[in-house]
């Protein structure tokens, strides 16, 4: 049995071009909010200063949803805080041209990875020297690619670079690499990067 609609709602309705409700009457609770003029998705029908809107209370599901989509978005940005919190507490080295040196070997290992100097994926050698192997750090491997410079097992190489300790190894920030007869130059002469 459904009970009839009072007279100022169906006014309404009628003036906002509604002539039904997407729910049953029996479904629907009318509440009389003065002062408001709400224009919502329950319905609400306006009629001067008095506001009556149709809401049955189906939509917590939608409720609940944007809650864990906001929940997960605060979790996101936390976690990016974090990581940016992390990147920024690795030690950083400057090129320093009063530590600049020079080594000669052969290359043990050609990689990219994410550099522990930098925090980018960088190309790094690995030379046999006389004083044991070491670790230079070139630059980025996008850099690297673009001009299509490969390091190949056993390569003879000339670095000349900044001389840095990490983690308790000796490790060079190359400034130049020669194999060959050709020459790469990764930092101009005061050590600023040339990508």
């Amino acid at each position: 049995m459904e009970a009839a609609l009072p007279a100022v709602v169906v006014e309404a309705a009628e003036a906002a071009g509604k002539t039904t409700f997407n729910l049953p009457q029996s479904e629907r609770a009318l509440h009389w909010l003065p002062d408001r003029h709400l224009c919502d998705r329950y319905h609400s029908l306006h009629k001067g200063s008095q506001t009556y809107s149709s809401y049955s209370g189906g939509d917590d599901e939608s409720i609940k949803s944007v809650l864990g989509v906001l929940l997960l978005f605060l979790l996101a940005s936390a976690s990016t805080v974090v990581s940016q919190e992390k990147k920024t507490s690795q030690p950083t080295f400057k090129y320093d041209s009063s530590s600049q040196q020079t080594v000669h070997g052969p290359v043990i290992d050609s990689r990219d990875f994410q550099c522990p100097v930098s925090g980018a994926i960088w190309l790094h050698i690995t030379l046999k020297t006389e004083a044991g192997p070491i670790e230079v750090h070139l630059g980025p491997a996008a850099f690297m690619k673009q001009y299509d410079i490969k390091f190949r097992k056993d390569d003879n190489v000339t670095v000349i670079g900044s001389k840095i300790v990490f983690e308790g190894k000796p490790a060079i920030v190359a400034r130049s690499v020669v194999i060959g007869n050709d020459t790469y130059n990764f930092r101009d002469s005061s050590g600023k990067p040339l990508w």
